[in-house]
């Protein structure tokens, strides 16, 4: 039984929101976590330190 992780990014000139999606071995979906974080390098930092306190980093999932 494999789980798979979905990441998605949807960019704006203002801000942009990530999500992180959980899909099971019955392609059964659940949003693990979303946010919206402001179109900066600031912006940027703030995604990637919350990555670093997923479940399952951005780091170790395929691309």
């Amino acid at each position: 039984m494999e789980t798979k992780y979905c990441v998605g990014l949807d960019l704006s000139k203002k801000d942009f929101k990530a999500c992180m999606v959980v899909i099971d071995h019955k392609q059964n979906t659940k949003i693990k976590a979303s946010r919206t974080f402001p179109n900066t390098a600031s912006g940027s930092d703030q995604l990637w330190e919350c990555d670093q306190s997923a479940e399952v980093p951005l780091s170790e999932s395929q691309i």
